[in-house]
């Protein structure tokens, strides 16, 4: 569940329920981000923080504006 955006630091908030156990949560997250963005699982990649609570991601194939435009809608 997307439960915030800070635009200054371009910082999204989400929520996962699965444990963070054998990479269960990274998963979980990839595949909320994917439904939520109406995008392929395969075009998410976690960049760095792979045991951590803050993560950056890379979306390949993705308009940044669009996805800023459908966060924010989301969040509404």
């Amino acid at each position: 569940m997307i439960s915030g955006y800070n635009e200054m630091k371009a910082c999204l908030k989400v929520s996962v329920t699965a444990p963070a156990q054998k990479g269960k949560a990274n998963k979980s997250l990839i595949h909320v981000l994917s439904k939520m963005l109406e995008v392929n699982k395969s075009s998410i990649t976690i960049q760095s923080g792979f045991k951590s609570r803050i993560k950056m991601l890379l979306l390949e194939g993705v308009d940044i504006q669009a996805v800023k435009t459908l966060i924010q809608s989301k969040l509404q």
